[in-house]
């Protein structure tokens, strides 16, 4: 397993749905809406861009934009139905492809099933980057420390909307304890501690 590699989008999500992807992965389908703009952007690849930025300790941050035209980064995310903001994790990773390429500006643009489209213009700011750059050498520490002993401890959970449809939330489950009823389907940062 390649621990000195951080991919961007690993460290702006979940870093523990980004650790299980790496150590025990679960393979999941993608929605149908996915899969045709995925085939889309895949044909814009003449336009997509990689680049790596340099860490501590030979570890790297693998970033890629999905355009970039003058000092503008641009990237492209499918969603059913548009966000009055744009979302944390698209403007974590927008950053710090801003700061991987050395651009000051870059723009989200949503695209829904029906072809309708809108857009976020986000500058770029310092103090984020720095988190991600955390995030990543944390999910690198965590990693490497899986390699030498099996029976590491994951990440700490970080309870998000995302939690209802992620693969691995059974597993997450199984290592909390809910303090208080919930909802089904919203799972509230203050009623999680650790077992």
């Amino acid at each position: 397993m390649d621990f000195i590699t951080i991919l961007l989008h690993e460290v702006t999500k979940c870093l523990r749905k980004s650790y299980y992807d790496r150590v025990e992965p679960v393979n999941v389908e993608e929605s149908n809406l996915n899969q045709v703009l995925g085939g889309v952007f895949r044909q814009m690849k003449s336009k997509a861009t990689t680049d790596n930025y340099k860490m501590k300790d030979g570890v790297e941050l693998k970033g890629q934009a999905d355009m970039i035209e003058s000092d503008v980064i641009m990237i492209f995310r499918s969603i059913e139905e548009f966000p009055e903001s744009p979302l944390a994790s698209d403007i974590l990773y927008l950053n710090a492809c801003m700061w991987i390429f050395d651009k000051i500006e870059g723009i989200i643009t949503y695209i829904t099933r029906d072809g309708k489209e809108d857009s976020f213009v986000v500058n770029r700011n310092q103090k984020m980057f720095e988190e991600v750059v955390r995030r990543a050498m944390v999910l690198h520490d965590l990693l490497k420390r899986q390699k030498s002993d099996a029976k590491a401890k994951p990440p700490i959970i970080e309870p998000s909307v995302d939690c209802n449809t992620c693969q691995y939330y059974s597993r997450c489950l199984s290592l909390i304890h809910i303090s208080e009823p919930t909802r089904p389907r919203l799972i509230s940062y203050a009623v999680f501690c650790l077992k």
